[in-house]
């Protein structure tokens, strides 16, 4: 398939497409015919793609391969294939379309909230440019003809007006640096010591920890759920190569209860919650693991949009505020000279 019809299928079009392909199936339909179905009254470029999904499912591919090829999301990708190995197929593909559907609206609501501000901050650089470029001399040049000085609050603007461009210079080599420290430093090392550091980072810690509990615990807890025992599904976790902390997770697993470590004790990592060690005895207790890790998921992942939610709720009334204070103490430099003069004068 050509590069364009891979760029060309959206993100909202692939996550609807992984929700209504596990409606069909759901419904009694088999995958080559529940591809067809959704290939009616769809885009040249998109039924190419459904087209080539078909032909590859014949020849004896594993769908979970041939979303990776036409650009799904690694993770979804995962979602599908630990959905093939439990034998969910159809409540796979749709809780997969269903958690990259929130996904994209966590991000569209998040740039949304992002627009205005940006515009009002590039509003102010504007401001700001033509005031010390063109306006504020003119100011200097006035009061000195005068022997007058400029305000006290007007002089400390200017300066920091001045001071701005080294300030933004200034972060954006810290933010190169990171990018590079990451790319170099962090990246080669395994997916465990990756995750280690992002959990690290104060802010971002409570939403990696929920992401990676919820997505570790539904994946499993499937497995589970369909039958395969502890160690089975650990194999399962191990052999798949979607995911290089879930696959380094099976491992480890696999490794400490072949020790006689208790399963409870195995999930005491920086990217896990306390809880999931919680959940895990439960379920084991009451006979229900994969039942309740798969409760017990979908219970974070909604903990971890509310909170994404709130997050992006209170920022944008932060931001707004932030950038309208700066543009009313600019404003405020240019007009107390003018009342200065006026009051001078009188």
């Amino acid at each position: 398939m050509s590069k364009p019809f891979k760029k060309s299928w959206k993100p909202e079009a692939k996550a609807l497409f992984l929700q209504q392909l596990g409606e069909l199936l759901g419904s009694g339909y088999h995958l080559d015919q529940s591809i067809q179905m959704l290939s009616w009254e769809q885009p040249a470029f998109v039924t190419a793609s459904l087209r080539s999904i078909r032909r590859h499912l014949r020849s004896g591919r594993e769908l979970h391969e041939l979303l990776l090829e036409h650009h799904f999301p690694s993770d979804i990708a995962a979602f599908v294939y630990f959905a093939e190995q439990s034998g969910r197929l159809s409540e796979g593909l749709t809780a997969a379309g269903g958690h990259y559907m929130s996904r994209l609206e966590a991000w569209s609501s998040f740039r949304k909230v992002l627009y205005y501000p940006l515009f009002l901050l590039w509003l102010l650089i504007i401001l700001a440019y033509v005031f010390v470029r063109y306006l504020f001399p003119q100011f200097l040049e006035l009061f000195e003809q005068l022997s007058m000085e400029l305000p006290f609050y007007t002089r400390m603007v200017m300066k920091m007006i001045s001071a701005a461009p080294f300030f933004f210079a200034f972060a954006f080599i810290l933010l190169i640096g990171f990018g590079v420290f990451y790319a170099f430093a962090v990246r080669p090392k395994p997916a465990s010591t990756r995750a280690l550091f992002w959990t690290r980072l104060p802010f971002l810690r409570p939403f990696i920890t929920m992401r990676t509990t919820a997505s570790f615990a539904e994946q499993f807890g499937y497995l589970l759920l369909n039958g395969l025992s502890l160690s089975e599904s650990c194999l399962v976790l191990k052999n798949q190569k979607h995911s290089p902390l879930i696959q380094e997770e099976g491992a480890r697993l696999e490794q400490m209860l072949a020790a006689g470590t208790p399963l409870p004790e195995t999930f005491r990592r920086p990217w896990y919650l306390e809880s999931l060690g919680q959940a895990v005895q439960y379920g084991q207790s009451i006979g229900a693991l994969g039942q309740v890790l798969v409760q017990y998921s979908s219970q974070t992942q909604h903990k971890l949009e509310t909170d994404i939610q709130r997050v992006t709720m209170t920022a944008q009334p932060i931001l707004f505020f932030s950038v309208g204070i700066l543009i009313l103490s600019l404003f405020a430099a240019v007009f107390l000279p003018m009342y200065h003069m006026i009051t001078s004068i009188q």
